[in-house]
């Protein structure tokens, strides 16, 4: 097994699961038709993830199939599936009220701490621009 790999992928999914969890909630909060296949897609790529995960503990090469997968991801999720839902959230994103489903607390670009019931202000650098 390759250590620089499996810290890469163990990173990777930490993120992962992190930026999820929060595009998950404000989505709900924001009553998305779309949540249910989002949160399919996000599980599936999860899994995929500890797929290669286990592919490198048994010693095996991710090679191309990683590559190709996360650049799929890139592309077709991000750039198109993540996109749909972009009029959900207006043309204006950067402040979005939520209610307590966003489960604790959430930071605002001002780089302080809030409580959920509190306007928000989202992170460009996490949820991209639309």
């Amino acid at each position: 097994a390759n250590s620089i790999i499996d810290q890469v992928i163990t990173e990777l999914m930490d993120y992962t699961k992190s930026h999820f969890a929060k595009e998950e909630s404000l989505l709900r909060v924001k009553n998305y038709s779309g949540l249910a296949e989002q949160e399919r897609l996000h599980r599936s790529f999860e899994n995929k993830i500890d797929e290669f995960k286990k592919l490198n503990a048994e010693g095996k090469s991710l090679g191309i199939e990683a590559t190709t997968f996360l650049k799929d991801w890139l592309i077709n999720h991000i750039q198109k599936t993540d996109k749909k839902y972009s009029s959900v959230l207006g043309n204006n994103k950067s402040s979005v009220s939520t209610s307590e489903d966003w489960g604790g607390v959430a930071k605002t670009n001002a780089a302080h701490i809030v409580k959920p019931s509190e306007q928000i202000k989202l992170d460009d650098d996490e949820f991209g621009k639309y």
